[in-house]
């Protein structure tokens, strides 16, 4: 790959911009619950004053600099604080004074002209709405439009977080079916599993070897059961912002089922070699409180004292 001498990387986390990457240096953007707090370079650090949309007001090293902004996002003196992110806390270039809306596409916004620079491929049929150039169909006040494709309701999102729980609902469902696929690969494909494509004795011996892999096997067994599937709404939201869904792997879901019937096989044997070690053996010498029989004649004398 050849170098750039201008190359400049965008990096995204959760739709928000993160970190700009150039040749000569690096900005990142520290936030919390996708609200910018702060932003960093290799020379200083300097913490941002927001408001609840996101929207830079102020910096610690130019106090004497606030920011007004008009509906659409217009601020005079925004180039001057130099900052990544501007209105809403989108992504601001100095140099055109316009947005970059969305993760990847760039589409540019310009609030002097309030409307997008190029048309939307959702419109006019889809949500992108009849005016291909508009903005949050002319309510900006009302709406956000962070991915410069359709238009959210701000306050009904802002307040029940609705894109944070799908994104969470879907990183779980991810992490859950590769957790799953993982698990089962690894017992399906252990050589103490199959013999001859067939499932071997549970016997203590093929124990030991799985316990290997997991050292408790409810847990184990548990790892295996079925994610709770998606709701539509959670996979368009994925479909539409291009994100990955994890699927079971159909090649593992044949074994699915001896896997489990082995799996309590097993557990079944570690019960009862558990329990065999528990056998308790009768004592070899009396038991404690119980004085030992002493050899005595028939007139009560005992010759051993």
């Amino acid at each position: 790959m050849k170098n750039q001498a201008n190359a400049t990387q965008f990096f995204y986390q959760n739709g928000k911009l993160i970190t700009v990457q150039t040749n000569q240096n690096r900005r990142a953007i520290f936030q919390a619950k996708g609200i910018p707090l702060a932003e960093l370079c290799s020379e200083h650090a300097r913490l941002l004053a927001t408001e609840e949309k996101g929207s830079i007001l102020q910096t610690d090293t130019r106090e004497d600099d606030s920011l007004a902004y008009t509906a659409y996002g217009h601020a005079s003196n925004l180039s001057r604080l130099q900052t990544l992110l501007g209105f809403n806390g989108e992504p601001f270039e100095a140099v055109s004074e316009n947005y970059l809306l969305g993760p990847g596409y760039h589409r540019s916004f310009s609030p002097r002209l309030m409307r997008f620079q190029s048309p939307d491929d959702l419109s006019p049929f889809y949500k992108g709405g009849l005016n291909a150039y508009t903005y949050c169909v002319g309510d900006p006040i009302n709406n956000i439009d962070p991915s410069g494709k359709s238009f959210v309701k701000w306050l009904k999102n802002t307040f029940s977080h609705r894109v944070e729980r799908k994104i969470s609902r879907i990183t779980a469902f991810n992490e859950k079916v590769k957790n799953r696929n993982e698990a089962l690969n690894e017992i399906i494909n252990n050589p103490h599993y199959l013999k001859n494509n067939e499932p071997v004795p549970a016997t203590s011996q093929n124990l030991m070897h799985l316990a290997e892999i997991s050292a408790n096997i409810k847990t184990m067994k548990s790892t295996l059961k079925s994610p709770t599937p998606l709701s539509t709404k959670d996979i368009n939201y994925a479909r539409k912002h291009k994100m990955r869904i994890n699927i079971s792997d159909s090649r593992l879901e044949a074994e699915y089922s001896n896997a489990l019937i082995f799996i309590d096989s097993l557990n079944q044997n570690n019960r009862m070699s558990n329990t065999s070690k528990a056998i308790r053996q009768p004592p070899e010498n009396p038991t404690i409180g119980v004085p030992p029989e002493r050899n005595r004649d028939r007139f009560g004398y005992n010759p051993d004292n």
